[in-house]
């Protein structure tokens, strides 16, 4: 195993910490906006969609809901982005996820500072009209080579059905 294999394994790691000490947190989020009336988890569907919960609301229909929790040192630099890696963009991009909540630790990682969650067909309508560049995101790379975009949140307000706090105007 090379080096860059081991930094992947050990980023991917430590966001599935992050991930698992946000849970219900994150699950709080889902409950008060959506009001499912059932949760499920499904390995595949995380693997494979952009999909950590399933959620079934009130019409019988599935949602498939993705998470995506951010360390306090993103939100000095991306609080006002949404950055999703390279291989999940490719899994919004072809319709594999409904919604996104995409939030922020505090430094102690103890709390939720500020979160959105992103209506992806919206998101995908957006995308999609708007082929130039700029408006679309700007591509980064995480330490470990890892690459991902960053999408400016304003452009997409539209796609934004929930924020808090607020700071799309």
């Amino acid at each position: 195993m090379n080096q860059q294999t081991i930094s992947k394994e050990i980023n991917y790691i430590n966001n599935v910490v992050i991930e698992n000490k946000m849970f219900f947190k994150m699950i709080n989020i889902i409950l008060e906006y959506f009001k499912p009336i059932e949760l499920k988890y499904d390995l595949n569907a995380d693997r494979n969609l952009v999909g950590d919960l399933i959620i079934t609301l009130s019409d019988s229909t599935d949602k498939y809901i993705g998470f995506r929790i951010r360390c306090y040192d993103y939100y000095l630099y991306y609080s006002n982005d949404l950055t999703i890696r390279q291989f999940e963009l490719k899994k919004i991009l072809e319709q594999k996820g409904d919604y996104y909540l995409y939030a922020f630790m505090n430094e102690n990682e103890t709390e939720i500072i500020k979160y959105s969650i992103i209506d992806l067909n919206e998101f995908r309508k957006i995308f999609n009209k708007r082929k130039d560049f700029e408006f679309n995101y700007t591509v980064r790379y995480n330490k470990d080579d890892t690459k991902f975009y960053a999408f400016k949140l304003y452009n997409y307000r539209t796609a934004v059905i929930k924020q808090m706090p607020y700071e799309l105007d």
